[in-house]
């Protein structure tokens, strides 16, 4: 019964889940994903900006203290100085292969600082879909200042029945992570988050 279930959900959604790639209207997440890490990683903000639908922004997410903040952007802050919310350079100056494999995401043993999977690899689990923007700020309203509107908040709820994570292992492992989202908008893939590591934070 769950089997069928699964299947009519996808559909409504236009979503086919392989095992290797997930696609919908033609547009390959695979494709996407890989575009994503090199920008990133050849510094090509032109082409980075191109992932981000301007309707949408693109959140950077942060956890200074016991709570995660989110800041969101139609733009990519990435030297302005007013972008309070936006990631240390530093973080994603990695080294890994465009490979992506599609499964659960590692686990981070902070005492020894060593992933449980090989590193220098991207990972993206298409069993559910895992958009964080919700959650984030319906926490920010519980627990700290947040000034989401419930308008806001039912556009993320919305916007993540349809975003898949990813996570950028580095080759030097340890932090040397990249975490981000994205989510099939008018059929297309579009970054709509970036979150930094903070698995062995307060």
């Amino acid at each position: 019964m769950k089997k069928y279930l699964i299947v009519i959900v996808m559909s409504v959604w236009g979503m086919q889940v392989y095992p290797s790639k997930t696609v919908v209207n033609g547009q390959s997440l695979e494709t996407a994903i890989v575009k994503t890490v090199r920008a990133f990683q050849e510094g090509d903000f032109n082409a980075f900006h191109e992932l981000v639908f301007g309707g949408l922004g693109v959140a950077y997410v942060d956890m200074p203290g016991m709570y995660w903040r989110m800041g969101i952007y139609s733009w990519i802050p990435y030297n302005e100085e007013e972008a309070i919310f936006k990631p240390t350079p530093l973080r994603y100056e990695m080294v890994s292969d465009y490979r992506v494999r599609f499964e659960p995401f590692p686990v981070f043993d902070c005492p020894t600082e060593k992933w449980n999977k090989e590193i220098g690899t991207i990972y993206c689990d298409t069993t559910k879909f895992n958009g964080g923007r919700f959650a984030v700020a319906k926490m920010e309203n519980k627990y700290t200042d947040g000034h989401w509107e419930t308008k806001r908040l039912k556009e993320f709820k919305k916007t993540d029945r349809t975003t898949y994570k990813v996570m950028v292992i580095g080759k030097e492992g340890g932090y040397s992570v990249f975490t981000f989202y994205l989510t099939f908008w008018e059929n297309k893939w579009y970054l709509t988050m970036i979150q930094t590591f903070e698995e062995c934070g307060a």
